[in-house]
């Protein structure tokens, strides 16, 4: 049920970008097709979207993170890069980078990230990230 709202989404997308080509239509239509699973799809939606607005920091992001779903962490670790240049109050980009870099074993760089994804997400008042990230620093403590 769930698949087929999504499939709807993007079908809905498609007219759009029929009638205009829209950087956020097409990050739009490809955050419906990582719903999907349909990975390479999104990122090449996601491609077209920083084409059209070289600026879109959402676009980087959500590119960076299916590239970190696919494995492709140094990719992913530059999408991330960018979105935060772009926007560099994101606390959800430096804790997806700070994963990023742990999977690379950088574990002091990663907790820099964590720290300071914690200090925006605190800002925001994102009580489940602040959690998450909490958790996740006290991993990395563990490791090292």
């Amino acid at each position: 049920a769930q698949s087929q709202q999504y499939e709807e989404a993007v079908a809905n997308y498609d007219e759009a970008i029929i009638l205009e080509q829209d950087a956020a239509t097409y990050h739009d239509r490809g955050s419906a097709k990582v719903q999907l699973q349909q990975y390479e799809e999104a990122i090449a939606d996601f491609d077209e979207a920083i084409r059209l607005n070289l600026d879109y920091a959402a676009a980087y992001k959500n590119r960076g993170r299916v590239k970190h779903l696919l494995g492709q962490h140094d990719a992913a670790i530059a999408d991330y890069k960018e979105a935060i240049r772009i926007q560099p109050n994101l606390a959800e980009t430096l804790y997806d980078r700070g994963k990023d870099i742990a999977n690379f074993g950088h574990i002091q760089s990663a907790k820099l990230d964590f720290e300071a994804a914690l200090e925006l997400a605190e800002l925001a008042g994102n009580e489940s990230l602040k959690t998450e990230i909490e958790q996740a620093l006290q991993e990395l403590n563990n490791v090292t």
